[in-house]
């Protein structure tokens, strides 16, 4: 029988300006889904993400988590990513160098094929057949950054991750022999953008499901700087 995965994860943030209301300062903390902020679209930093969130060890992977302990894992350059959970109540403390943009999934879904899937199975068209009906049934999308909430998240940030593909390591989140290559991987949900924060001490909550397969719910406490 052949194998075809689909991994699931949530992830978010936003913030408040001074002087201006709550929605509307975080609204102007996220950056447009159409930006193209250091050189990439949401859709190559989608890629990325997920390259990024599986090639972290099982035993360390930042996305089952519970503490935060392991948000620094394997991040460089000017954007940290975020990791998402798979359950709820998830509470995380997390130091960012100051200057770091975040980008993360609020909500997403990701399937990959494998070398021996059949040809007309390891097309973008069948792949995306698997996963936009899943990402475009999610419910209760909320973001809220420093407690004041992002708008229309569901009808503002829906992305389509551009095709990757890798080669897993050992103790990967799937289970999978150290060595086995997924590609073509093809991935869509809810990715959210944000410039660097300033210094200091910030709340990013987020929560989400899709019917049938989970719920959750993470609260991340950043220290900026």
């Amino acid at each position: 029988m052949r194998r075809r995965m689909i991994l699931l994860a949530l992830s978010a943030s936003a913030m408040i300006l001074a002087g201006v209301p709550a929605t509307a300062a975080a609204d102007a903390r996220v950056l447009p889904p159409e930006a193209r902020p250091y050189g990439q679209g949401s859709a190559e930093w989608a890629a990325e993400w997920w390259q990024w969130a599986l090639a972290q060890p099982a035993s360390t992977n930042p996305i089952v988590d519970e503490t935060g302990a392991q948000c620094a894992n394997d991040q460089s350059g000017p954007v940290w990513f975020l990791a998402g959970a798979f359950s709820e109540g998830i509470e995380r403390e997390c130091a960012i160098p100051a200057g770091r943009a975040l980008f993360f999934p609020i909500i997403n879904v990701v399937t990959c094929a494998f070398p021996s899937d059949p040809p007309e199975q390891q097309t973008e068209e069948y792949l995306r057949g698997l996963v936009n009906p899943i990402a475009e049934s999610a419910e209760g999308l909320t973001l809220t950054i420093d407690a004041a909430a992002v708008a229309n998240v569901k009808q503002r940030f829906y992305t389509e991750s551009a095709l990757f593909g890798m080669t897993l390591g050992p103790d990967n989140l799937f289970g999978l022999p150290d060595g086995q290559v997924i590609d073509p991987c093809a991935d869509a949900g809810y990715y959210v953008m944000l410039p660097p924060l300033p210094r200091g001490e910030h709340t990013i909550e987020f929560s989400g499901s899709f019917p049938g397969f989970f719920s959750l719910s993470v609260s991340y406490e950043l220290t900026v700087g």
